[in-house]
């Protein structure tokens, strides 16, 4: 299944919560998906992702990818936080969860 992304601040994310985890670095993460779309400075969470994907079909996914009480951001190899909204964000959760590391984004098998 091929899809588009965007990682903006105007992603509506309100609603979503945690399905799982990615270990991966924040570089891969920037070449992934870009800089983070926000930056926190509180006692939560410190950087974050917020995504919208769309299938080809044109249904819409909304996904974040966050660090978790830390004290600053993790630069090395870290377990970063995938929310979403359940059932809607899970394939983009179990196709990171599965591959262990990230491929191409440009084609995604859903399990």
């Amino acid at each position: 299944m091929k899809f588009d992304f965007i990682n903006s601040i105007d992603v509506e994310t309100s609603g979503t919560s945690l399905l799982g985890y990615v270990e991966t670095t924040y570089d891969e993460l920037v070449k992934r998906f870009g800089e983070p779309t926000s930056l926190h400075e509180n006692d939560k969470i410190n950087c974050e992702w917020c995504l919208k994907f769309t299938k080809n079909n044109g249904e819409e996914v909304i996904a974040t990818i966050y660090d978790w009480k830390v004290d600053e951001t993790p630069k090395d190899l870290y377990k970063w936080h995938i929310g979403g909204f359940p059932k809607r964000a899970f394939w983009v959760m179990r196709f990171i969860e599965g591959q262990g590391h990230f491929n191409t984004l440009e084609e995604v098998t859903l399990l």
